[in-house]
């Protein structure tokens, strides 16, 4: 998929379903935000000074939409509209060729992704409200400049096409035994009686005698071989040993990794990372996820900042009790 296609349909998404942060699935328990305005009777929503009326949910539920999923598609696609014109990407500066282009895309991403006829037909009927995740796309690929991704490719390298090989130590969190600040004192004298630079060797004979990790002993707190798109262990345990690897150390990793059960001191026996992972060959890949993160981020953050309310009988998603 290119970089535009991915950027495309990663706004298409964030229609269809990245709403669902924009406030209705808690009941709406929180109220009007600072600044909102009251929703008017004929309307089930005000986004700043935007109504999202009734008549355009029950249009969308017409067309085989749950009526919530409607309501926040429709918030969030205003959210977006606004924002748009404030950064200077407002949807209807989206010539008729890019919106072309961005429907040719999002028609083929849907299709892609296992989208049915009906689906694929939709996106004609809703072609004029594709402006906005065109321009939405746009404003994003300005946001991650090719010229930042290569600086970081060392990490990117790592993420994308590396491995690394890890020993742990674990220390289970008891509170016989102070909770999670024992926990911490004892990996600090783990730390301390290893020293600043120890060996493989060193670390694997100690996992070996203090582990908790019950197969330790035997194979000296060896993890395998990881990476952060096929891991064997939990990613919280991987990210800080790619991070460790990409800037080039190997050898143990300075902080521990504390989680609600366990801490863990780490060790980097080996990287390898495949001859083929060039910038020129992962930038797309590079990109790709670049810009997705950068759209979740961006939209969390609109959602959060744009005034917005909620009429108490709009559809939301019930609060389990």
């Amino acid at each position: 998929m290119s970089a535009r296609r991915a950027a495309g349909l990663l706004a298409l998404l964030l229609l269809a379903a990245g709403a669902a942060r924009a406030g209705a699935q808690d009941g709406h328990s929180h109220g009007p935000r600072p600044g909102a305005r009251p929703v008017p009777p004929e309307a089930f929503a005000m986004v700043g000074d935007v109504a999202i009326l009734r008549s355009e949910v029950y249009a969308e539920v017409a067309r085989g939409f749950r009526d919530v999923v409607a309501l926040q598609r429709l918030i969030a696609t205003e959210v977006m509209r606004q924002n748009l014109v404030r950064v200077g990407f407002d949807p209807a500066a989206v010539t008729d060729a890019e919106l072309d282009q961005g429907v040719a895309e999002a028609r083929a991403a849907l299709v892609a992704q296992g989208g049915t006829p009906a689906q694929v037909a939709h996106l004609e009927q809703v072609r004029e409200a594709l402006r906005v995740p065109v321009a939405f796309s746009r404003f994003v690929a300005t946001q991650v400049p090719d010229e930042a991704l290569a600086g970081d490719f060392d990490m990117w390298r790592m993420v994308l096409a590396g491995e690394v090989r890890l020993r742990a130590i674990a220390l289970r969190i008891d509170p016989a035994r102070g909770g999670p600040q024992g926990v911490r004192e004892r990996v600090e004298q783990l730390k301390a009686k290893l020293g600043e630079a120890p060996t493989d060797a060193q670390f694997a004979a100690l996992a070996a005698e203090v582990s908790e990790d019950p197969v330790a002993a035997l194979t000296g707190g060896d993890l395998d071989w990881q990476s952060a798109r096929a891991p064997t262990v939990s990613l919280t345990l991987i990210e800080p040993a790619i991070t460790h690897a990409a800037a080039g150390r190997r050898g143990l990793v300075p902080a521990p990794v504390v989680t609600q059960r366990a801490a863990y001191l780490l060790y980097v026996t080996a990287v390898r990372v495949p001859a083929t992972a060039t910038l020129d060959a992962l930038l797309p890949r590079m990109r790709e996820q670049a810009r997705a993160q950068a759209a979740s981020r961006i939209m969390d953050e609109w959602l959060e900042e744009t005034p917005l309310s909620i009429a108490e009988d709009a559809p939301h998603i019930p609060v389990g009790r």
